[in-house]
Order: structure tokens, then sequence, then C-alpha cells
């Protein structure tokens, strides 16, 4: 893409990029070619705002009009999707012919892509830390954590900064204690479902 705004520059065209902020946190080539964009002379940036409720209610009665208690569904698909608009209007358009299923929620596939490609590449004690969390299905103390996992301290640090960077966990502050919990309920759900009953056993 880089290559063709390069070439074409003088022809008068429009090209609208997506990306989510997060994807370019450990893609270096993307990262370059967010760079190159930034310096081309009619590049814009245009950070898209999430839908508020009365937005997601008006786009809601264009797709499914019959559906009774839109309002209720636009506040259950914001606390359900983090907000985005992206994975809201995934699951608007997977039910518009089933809006009756909508009462339990299915993980959105973008989101879900994008948790399992965040998997794949952390180590197997990253993995480790984030399952005992899931196992454990409460907030949990470094301690808590420590005694589960059997990992080193040091080595239990890196794992919760690394979960902490990419938003899979937050820290709340229980004095005297900093307790580690799922920053949304979602990205326990696909933890264990990727996990076999034998391993959850043995967590």
């Amino acid at each position: 893409l880089s290559l063709i705004l390069d070439r074409l520059q003088d022809i008068p065209m429009f090209v609208l990029v997506t990306q989510r902020p997060l994807e370019a946190q450990d893609n270096q080539p993307l990262q370059i070619a967010i760079q190159t964009w930034v310096d081309l002379l009619h590049y814009h940036d245009i950070p898209l705002a999430p839908l508020d409720e009365n937005a997601l209610i008006a786009m809601i009665e264009r797709l499914m009009p019959r559906l009774n208690n839109k309002g209720d569904l636009a506040r259950k698909l914001i606390a359900h999707t983090l907000g985005v608009t992206l994975y809201i209007v995934e699951i608007l358009y997977e039910f518009i012919d089933k809006p009756e299923q909508l009462q339990d929620l299915p993980v959105p596939r973008s989101f879900r892509n994008l948790v399992l490609q965040r998997l794949r590449v952390m180590s197997e004690s990253q993995r480790q830390t984030l399952e005992t969390l899931a196992v454990l299905a409460y907030p949990s103390t470094l301690n808590e954590i420590l005694d589960y996992t059997g990992q080193n301290e040091q080595e239990l640090i890196g794992s919760l900064e690394y979960a902490t960077q990419y938003r899979f966990i937050q820290t709340t502050q229980e004095n005297p204690q900093l307790n580690y919990t799922f920053s949304h309920f979602l990205f326990r759900d696909i933890i264990m479902e990727q996990m076999t009953a034998i391993r959850k056993q043995r967590l």
C-alpha cells in the first residue's frame, strides 16, 4: 500500500485504511507503514469514537425494527464488546435474521482472533499466568498467583506486565494488596475455551 501511494501520489484518489491502535504494538512492519503514511502530504488521521447509546439504538432500529427493548440490547452490547464499534456491528449483522437469539451474546469474531493471535506469540509462562487467573476466576494477589504457577517472582512479574500492556489484565488496589484480574470477562472466556479439562484441573 505504501508503494502504491508513493507511485500514485499525483493522481486524485481517496484511500481509506482502518486499523486498531493495539495491532501496531508488536507489528514492526505496520509501525513502519504508519510512520510512512504520517509523512505523506495528504495523510489525515481520523480517530473514531465509540458509538454512544443513542447512535447504537438508532442502528438497531434500522437493522431490527421489530425488536423490543432496543435500549436494553444497546446497553448490553456496549458492556459485552467493550464499546468497540467493530465488535458491535459484527454481532448485529450475525444475528440480523435471528434477533431472538441475541439473549446470549457471542464472542465477537474479530476480538476472538485478536486474542488468539496474542496468545500464540506468548511464552509458556505468560500463557500459564493467564490460564491460572482464568481458573481462579477472582482478583488474585502476586503471592496467590506465585503459589499456583510455581514460577519465580521475576518471571511472573514479567508475565503480568506483558499481560497488562496488552490489556488482558488490570490491577485493583485493595489495601495493602495489589490484585490482578481480567480487564473484561471475554478474555477469560476465550482462554478457558482453549484449555483442556485436564489442564484446568491441574491448575
